[in-house]
């Protein structure tokens, strides 16, 4: 497979879901649509102390790993929520970007990521915000705490992430919203350009 995509969007109508089809139109891409298949997003206690015991995850957990593995780049697709993504796309990485799987921790401390075969990650995210000023603070936040961070820690180059960023979905034409499914369109076909 060449690209997994992984989105974030409960409304099926939504802009998200467009730009996430458009990326998995081409059948060799698969498509984790969180909400459709009810993944749970808790990290419960049982789970926490399986993880702090170095026990493997359960079956759907270890499921996901699966699918991620067989991929060589990621998309992530989600709607900009209180400044950051839906709760759901971070318990997936809470709960599916686990030691030893996506990172090792030495015995001194230091971090390695384990996830290098991952050549590329696309982020598409939206806003509704019309403010320019929000959007732009809420942005460098994600990117902070998603590519330098959640991803970096995982092995992932920040400079292997490219961002796709609509900031105000509501104040866009007809036109560019077909511009940006187009895009997404040539992702899914092309994902490691």
């Amino acid at each position: 497979m060449a690209l997994l995509t992984i989105l974030a969007h409960p409304y099926r109508e939504s802009f998200s879901h467009a730009v996430a089809e458009a990326l998995s139109e081409p059948p060799e891409n698969d498509l984790i649509d969180l909400y459709r298949e009810r993944f749970e997003p808790v990290l419960s206690a049982p789970e926490l102390r399986d993880y702090l015991a170095d026990t493997p995850p359960d079956a759907p957990v270890q499921t996901m790993q699966r699918r991620l593995e067989r991929a060589s780049s990621l998309a992530l697709v989600f709607p900009v929520w209180w400044g950051g993504p839906p709760a759901i796309m971070k318990g997936f990485f809470d709960r599916v970007l686990l030691p030893p799987w996506a990172f090792t921790v030495e015995e001194d401390g230091a971090v390695a990521g384990t996830l290098e075969w991952i050549d590329r990650v696309h982020v598409w995210c939206s806003l509704g915000a019309p403010d320019r000023a929000y959007a732009e603070r809420a942005v460098a936040a994600i990117r902070q705490i998603l590519g330098e961070t959640t991803l970096a820690f995982c092995g992932i180059d920040p400079a292997r992430v490219e961002w796709h960023v609509l900031q105000s979905i509501s104040a866009t034409t007809a036109e560019e919203r077909a511009a940006w499914i187009e895009a997404a369109r040539e992702t899914g076909l092309r994902p490691e350009d």
